[in-house]
């Protein structure tokens, strides 16, 4: 589809390797995004089991991105939530 490759990406695309890398406490988002049904008990369970939040964050984010724009939004709202100044630095950062 062509006019997919024109949209611009949604903040979750834009900034995915920092996400990962500064991301700490995951737990809440999760329970988050369980509470409104975009992840299930599986995907929960999986998730926590990683050890590093590194590792938890890339599988949250490979949930999030393959079920599309709608959970790329639901994340980046629970992620204000939780993580208001980290993402306010990193849209300050991005247009500087």
């Amino acid at each position: 589809f062509a006019g997919a490759s024109v949209a611009k990406n949604h903040f979750v695309d834009e900034r995915r390797s920092k996400l990962i890398q500064r991301v700490s406490n995951i737990t809440p988002i999760l329970d988050d995004l369980l509470q409104k049904d975009f992840i299930d008990e599986e995907v929960y369970a999986d998730i926590r089991a990683h050890k590093t939040s590194q590792e938890k964050m890339r599988n949250l984010l490979s949930h999030i991105v393959k079920d599309g724009d709608t959970s790329k939004e639901a994340f980046y709202q629970v992620l204000r939530k939780h993580q208001k100044m980290l993402i306010e630095n990193l849209i300050q950062n991005s247009t500087k």
